[in-house]
C-alpha cells in the first residue's frame, strides 16, 4: 500500500480534560507536568463514552508523554481492557519556550505575549513553537503511524489544543470551526482522492456533557 493509510482510515485526535495547569492558566510543556482535576476526570470518562460509540475496533492508542494527556487515554483504555496507551512524543505540548511554567496573569505585561495570546497564529516570538509547526510534527506521525497498521484498525490520540489545531487547519479546516475545549474528540478519515485527512467532525459535548452528536463535515477553507 506504500507509505500512506489505507483509504477510509479512521483517526480520533482528542485534547486532554482539565488540568489544573488549565485551571492556574499556566504554560506548561514539561513532562509530565500536571494532571487532571475532578472535573478534567469527568470529561475524560464523557469522552471515553464517546469514542466507545463512535471507534470501530480493533484500535490502537497513543499519546502525549505529559500526565494529562495520558490520563485522559487511560480513561478510553480501561474500557478496552486495561492495556496502557503507547507514548508517541510527537503528540506532546507545544513548547512555551522562556514561558515554560508561568501563569497568564505573570506574562500578560509582556507585549509579545499579549500579541501572542490574542492570535497565536499570527504572533509566534521566537523560542516559542508555532500552532502549524506543532500540527504538523503531529501530522507527520501520525500519518506515519496509520500507514504502518493495518485497514481493519482505528488510530485514537490524546494530545493539546494547539498541536489539535495546528493539524486541523493543515487539513483544510476553516479557522472558524477550529476550536477545541477540553475532552474535545475530533474525527477524521484518510482519503485516497484527496491524498490526504479529511476533518469529519468535531465534537465538544464532553466538555460540559450534553448529547451525542451526528459527525458532519465541517466547511473547508
Amino acid at each position: 500500500m506504500g507509505m500512506t493509510p489505507w483509504d477510509g482510515f479512521d483517526l480520533f485526535l482528542v485534547r486532554h480534560g482539565q488540568s489544573h495547569s488549565n485551571v492556574e492558566r499556566r504554560l506548561c510543556a514539561r513532562p509530565p507536568g500536571p494532571g487532571l482535576t475532578e472535573r478534567g476526570r469527568e470529561q475524560a470518562e464523557r469522552a471515553a463514552t464517546l469514542l466507545m460509540r463512535q471507534v470501530r475496533a480493533p484500535v490502537h492508542v497513543v499519546t502525549s508523554p505529559l500526565l494529562r494527556a495520558w490520563q485522559t487515554a487511560d480513561a478510553f483504555t480501561r474500557r478496552l481492557g486495561g492495556r496502557a496507551p503507547a507514548v508517541l512524543t510527537e503528540l506532546r505540548e507545544t513548547s512555551f519556550g522562556p514561558w515554560e511554567g508561568r501563569t497568564h496573569a505573570e506574562l500578560l505585561p509582556q507585549a509579545a505575549y499579549r500579541a501572542w495570546a490574542a492570535d497565536p497564529l499570527a504572533a509566534t516570538p521566537p523560542g516559542v513553537e508555532g500552532v502549524l509547526e506543532a500540527g504538523g510534527r503531529a501530522h507527520r506521525a501520525l500519518t506515519a503511524l496509520a500507514s504502518a497498521l493495518p485497514p481493519a484498525f482505528s488510530l485514537v490520540a490524546f494530545s493539546h489544543q494547539h498541536v489539535i489545531w495546528g493539524f486541523v487547519l493543515l487539513c483544510g479546516v476553516d479557522a472558524a470551526e477550529a476550536w477545541f475545549p477540553n475532552a474535545a474528540v475530533v474525527h477524521a478519515r484518510w482519503r485516497e482522492s484527496d491524498g490526504g485527512w479529511q476533518v469529519l467532525s468535531v465534537d465538544r459535548t464532553a466538555t460540559d456533557g450534553g448529547v451525542w452528536q451526528t459527525a458532519e463535515a465541517l466547511p473547508q477553507a
